[in-house]
């Protein structure tokens, strides 16, 4: 009697590489968050307490996205439970998403971290993961579609806090410039760059989550590109470290400068030369496209 070996999804090439693509995100995800928190020169940025906070909420973000690629890699869920398959997406890219908010948007503006803020979000988290994990045990697609519409309502408001908040600190540093020669404005904008990569990668993620549940070859080349954002947003935020001492003084010293008579009349003519070199450097949102300096 002859017997037929049962072809399992690792047997399928698509579905050996989508196999492997998770397995190579959660590790290097976890490499990366173990450099960060474990780097024996965390102790001296003491000196700059929110870089050294952006450090170890990356780290957590990173090692979160770790968790969820290892899940998706263990159980397999896409190919048995497409449903569940997409609340765990939901579920590890809001959370990691919120993380890297914290991180990022906190260290480009001061004031922006607050105890009321991180109440916001993370009370916002628990609601979403809830209606992920009830659609996952209900079966459910509108408890699903629910939930991709929490995470595009609160990741799209984050998105637009950090653009508004980058957008009024990088004018006021580019002000700050003018009075007291310095190069803070352009030292911040490789966080402009990275959030970018994190917006398209999260905000992408989940729409390609939402069109294509029970395709691999979309996620396969989505884990592959996000090995390599992954990789910059660590590259990005540890170089940053060189600079984050003299940023850091900075930024309070152009708020301060900016609180005065002259510093104020003089972010009016620097806002006036910007809209003349275009009217897009007025809208939050576009103003990093457009050549300011």
């Amino acid at each position: 009697m002859d017997y037929q070996i049962a072809q399992t999804p690792l047997d399928l090439s698509a579905e050996y590489f989508y196999s492997v693509s998770l397995l190579v995100g959660a590790v290097v995800n976890w490499v990366l968050a173990a450099m960060l928190f474990f780097d024996p020169d965390n102790f001296l940025y003491t000196e700059t307490p929110r870089y050294l906070r952006s450090r170890y909420l990356t780290a957590l973000s990173l090692a979160v996205f770790g968790v969820g690629f290892a899940m998706h890699w263990w159980f397999m869920p896409r190919f048995y439970n497409p449903i569940a398959a997409s609340a765990l997406s939901l579920g590890y890219f809001h959370i990691g998403g919120t993380l890297l908010s914290m991180s990022h948007t906190g260290l480009i503006d001061r004031h922006y971290l607050t105890f009321r803020v991180a109440l916001r979000d993370v009370t916002v988290l628990i609601l979403s993961v809830l209606v992920y994990g009830m659609s996952a045990l209900l079966q459910s697609h509108t408890l699903l579609y629910i939930g991709f519409g929490l995470f595009f309502l609160h990741i799209g408001f984050l998105t637009c806090k950090f653009y508004q908040s980058f957008h009024r600190i990088y004018l006021q540093l580019g002000n700050y410039a003018n009075y007291f020669v310095n190069d803070t404005d352009r030292d911040m904008r490789w966080l402009f760059f990275s959030c970018h990569l994190i917006i398209l990668f999260g905000i992408g993620g989940i729409a390609v989550t939402l069109l294509f549940p029970n395709d691999t070859l979309p996620f396969t080349l989505l884990m592959f590109v996000g090995v390599g954002i992954f990789g910059y947003i660590y590259k990005a935020l540890d170089g940053f470290s060189a600079l984050a001492y003299d940023s850091e003084v900075n930024l309070q010293k152009s708020e301060e400068y900016l609180r005065t008579e002259y510093g104020s009349r003089e972010m009016k003519l620097f806002r006036q030369k910007r809209h003349q070199i275009s009217w897009l450097t007025d809208i939050p949102m576009l103003s990093g496209f457009v050549k300011q300096w």
